[in-house]
Order: C-alpha cells, then structure tokens, then sequence
C-alpha cells in the first residue's frame, strides 16, 4: 500500500481501541537478514495477551513518509487482524498459529511494533536518520530484536530462492546486511536484544522468557506452554542442501570472525 493509501485508510479505519493506544510502553522492531525465523518470533510475541505485532506491514516506510503514531498503530493493529501471518504460513507452508492465543487481540495494549527484520536493515542502511523518526512518531522507548541464524544456513536458503545465482552473491549481500546489524547495535546500545535461532528452537520458553522480560511484558506459564507447542524441534540447516566451494567455507569462516553476534557459529555447528 503506498504511503498517502494507507494514510488514508488507517483515517478510515474506525478503532474503539485508539484510546488504548496511549497504553503502549514500548515499540517493537526487528532487524536482521531475511530466512532467519523472523515470522516464529513475530508470532510467539504477537500471542501475548498484551502485545500486537503485525506482519510485514513495513511500518518503517509510513513513518518515513510521515504518518503519525494513530495513524501507524491503526495500520498494525489492522495487519495484525487482518490474517496476514497466516495467509503467509499457508503460502509458504509453516504454521506458528499459537493454540488459544491472543493474535490480533489484546488486553492491555503495553508492546506494538511489526516484523519486518531483514526488510527494516535495508531501510536504516540507506538512510540511517530513520530511527530518530522512529523515536519521534511513537514516543515509547524503542525496543529492537535482532533474530541470528547460522550464516550458512542463511546464505543456502536465499540461494534456494534465486536458483539464477552463485553462492557468491547471497554471501555478499548477507554480510553487507551483517556490517549494517553492527552499526545499528552500537548506534542502539541497550534497545537491542539479540536472539539466536537455534537457542530458541533449543529451548524455547527459556529465550521466550528472556524476549518477553526485554519488551516489557509478563511471560506467564500457560503462554509460554502454548507458545513452545508450537517451535519445531531441531532448526533446518539448509546448509546441507547445497555444495559448497571450499574457497567460499573458508571466507565465510573469516568473516564470522569479525562478529560479537556470530560468534561460535560455524560450518559444522
């Protein structure tokens, strides 16, 4: 939806919870390299009786063009109803659907923000200044996930995606989205929480907890049971399904080196 369409319909849209939105303590982006478990996250975090996260809505692209918080909220809460998620899920067939969860809907609303990981690292690379509006338009403390996964594993699935390409390039364009993740850590200090793929997979009401503490909600058992019902057991090392020069393992063992945030990751991890 271009930017003046969904000024327009988030004015249109008639929300009895707009009030509520002035419960909101804190705002919640991701940031990443796509095919890293973005959408489980999205999804365990948008379950909590207290907390809408929407799906790909690229809110950063509306507060770019100036939208205002109702305006962005309004926009969310809709994606959220909306079935985004789950249409998604089914085109892509995974399921994160929460048993007797609360997606799209609320108590309190404490925590607001949208799923866009990979998506939202490209737009602060091209223009950096973005967070500061970010700030501006919601008010709130910012609250940033940045969701890991093992390069290779990474690299494979996008591979998988663009048959056309070598290795070569999904490595490039991975560690280029890598070196703007670094910057935005140390440009964001303490607003960045970083959560591994494989630990949430490993244990997952453990890291759950942890994520929840961070945004500012309360992770009560029965959500994180229903939550962990639904992870997978062992993550999908999509670096098997492909040959590897030997020349590329190694480079790109090099530059996992350069990462606080890759550390221990390797090859045979």
């Amino acid at each position: 939806m271009k930017p003046a369409e969904a000024k327009a319909h988030a004015r249109a849209l008639d929300l009895p919870e707009r009030a509520l939105f002035d419960d909101v303590q804190a705002y919640c982006m991701f940031i990443g390299i796509g095919r890293s478990g973005h959408s489980l996250v999205g999804t365990l975090l948008g379950a909590h009786r207290d907390c809408i996260i929407a799906h790909e809505l690229n809110a950063l692209r509306y507060i770019e063009a100036g939208l205002d918080r109702d305006e962005v909220y309004s926009l969310i809460l809709d994606n959220a109803r909306s079935g985004a998620r789950e249409s998604w899920a089914a085109d892509n067939g995974y399921s994160h659907g929460v048993p007797d969860a609360d997606q799209g809907r609320f108590e309190t609303l404490r925590v607001i923000g949208d799923k866009r990981g990979g998506a939202t690292t490209r737009r602060l690379r091209a223009a950096p200044d973005l967070i500061d509006a970010v700030r501006e338009t919601v008010g709130v403390p910012l609250r940033v996930v940045h969701v890991v996964r093992n390069p290779y594993d990474n690299i494979a699935s996008w591979r998988a995606s663009y048959p056309e390409h070598t290795l070569e390039k999904p490595t490039r364009d991975y560690f280029e989205a890598a070196q703007t993740n670094l910057h935005l850590r140390e440009q964001l200090g303490g607003s960045v929480f970083d959560l591994r793929h494989e630990d949430l997979i490993a244990a997952p009401r453990e890291r759950l907890a942890d994520l929840c503490g961070f945004v500012g909600l309360e992770a009560d058992p029965a959500y994180l049971e229903a939550c962990s019902s639904v992870v997978y057991a062992d993550p999908h090392r999509s670096r098997h399904d492909v040959a590897w020069p030997p020349e590329l393992k190694a480079a790109i063992e090099r530059e996992i080196g350069r990462y606080d945030f890759l550390a221990s990751y390797s090859f045979d991890s």
